[in-house]
């Protein structure tokens, strides 16, 4: 078993490369007309150190096996004192069931799926179609327009009486709004004072993020939402389609080797998300009815 914090393991992956591997050429020099023509070799010297490390993580990570898992559950808070709503997302399960596709594929990105193809109304539905800067960051999605489908959740009035949607795993949307409809947003209380206070009325935007692969309709996300909007929080969330991009998850060697030598993906696809965030909260910003 390797050290862990003290000695080095000289036989390990990491220590083999770093040992054996010849430097002298990232000091080469380049040709002044074409400064490029050093980087490929470069670039492919870092992905074998990225290929080492990866395999020499996977080696000390036998080490923490039998550690038990430190993950704290945080006890749920009780619902707010405001009625939840959220925005349309309805999804045609028939053509899901015609394609024979997991639906959690299209939440995800799986296999060039996306939620956006199975949309039910998607003229009713939030989407933001941000356009992406022409540089190297976004090695494949550069200077193109990339979709993404977002639900937004907020409080809303007492009054408002329209069925909850179900989700296949059981969650639901609540009162979820459908074709024509518009959001029926509570009155924000003002402070009763002369003159009013800036924004009054007004309720608090926040962006959720959701985690890497996942979606905000996942395990609890969408519970998640309806919670923080209980108390007084309009929140809207991008689903990130993060595998339309890039394999997001290491389980074994062909894992490890496809993110090394393709590591301009992963880095293009955390890229994206900064991106997916600023267009939606511009969204919300601009929207009539949201921000009237």
């Amino acid at each position: 078993m390797p050290e862990i914090g003290g000695g080095r393991d000289m036989d390990s992956p990491i220590n083999i490369v770093l040992a054996f591997f010849p430097f002298s050429f990232l000091n080469r020099p380049c040709r002044r007309t074409q400064p490029e023509s050093c980087m490929p070799l470069r670039r492919q010297f870092f992905r074998i150190i990225d290929v080492a490390l990866l395999l020499g993580g996977l080696t000390a990570g036998s080490a923490f096996s039998a550690v038990p898992n430190h993950t704290i559950e945080m006890v749920t808070i009780a619902p707010g004192p405001y009625p939840v709503a959220c925005t349309n997302l309805a999804q045609d399960t028939a053509r899901v069931a015609q394609l024979g596709v997991p639906l959690d594929d299209f939440w995800t990105g799986a296999d060039d799926h996306y939620i956006g193809d199975i949309l039910l109304e998607p003229a009713d539905t939030l989407v933001v179609r941000p356009r992406i800067p022409n540089e190297d960051l976004y090695p494949r999605r550069r200077n193109s327009a990339v979709e993404f489908v977002v639900i937004t959740c907020y409080p809303t009035t007492a009054a408002n009486n329209r069925p909850d949607y179900l989700l296949p795993d059981n969650q639901r949307i609540p009162r979820m709004q459908r074709l024509g409809q518009a959001p029926l947003l509570a009155q924000q209380p003002c402070i009763a004072i002369s003159p009013q206070p800036a924004n009054c009325g007004r309720f608090p935007l926040l962006v959720f993020s959701h985690g890497l692969a996942g979606s905000p309709i996942d395990g609890k996300s969408i519970d998640f939402l309806v919670r923080l909007a209980s108390y007084g929080y309009i929140v809207t969330a991008p689903f990130h389609g993060d595998k339309r991009f890039s394999r997001v998850k290491i389980e074994d060697l062909n894992d490890l080797i496809y993110v090394a030598l393709n590591f301009d993906r992963v880095v293009e696809l955390q890229a994206l998300r900064p991106l997916a965030v600023k267009a939606t909260v511009d969204l919300m910003l601009a929207h009539p009815q949201f921000n009237a």
